[in-house]
């Protein structure tokens, strides 16, 4: 009688090539490339309270109130994406 049970599947050996994805780079690169997703980051989110103040002639006091508003909406985004609610929100990846 056969053995119709399938092998397990064998995890990758340190001699075995990675593919650059799964390759975690070092602690400099790690920090300029955080620094560089914070500033893109920043710039998309400030931009749009900044034109809408812009074109609705706002004072710079509204004008603050409203980027402080954003940061805090990206925020939560961000903690909902990141941590997930239930089984169907977020892909609890660190995304804005």
């Amino acid at each position: 009688m056969a053995d119709n049970t399938a092998a397990p599947a064998q995890a990758p050996t340190p001699s075995q090539p990675r593919h650059p994805v799964d390759v975690v780079p070092p602690a400099p690169k790690l920090a300029a490339l955080g620094l560089q997703h914070v500033l893109a980051f920043y710039a998309g989110a400030v931009i749009v309270p900044l034109l809408i103040a812009g074109s609705l002639n706002l004072d710079a006091e509204t004008t603050i109130h409203l980027i402080n508003a954003d940061l805090l909406t990206c925020g939560i985004a961000t903690l909902i994406q990141s941590v997930g609610i239930g089984r169907h929100i977020g892909v609890r990846l660190p995304i804005i």
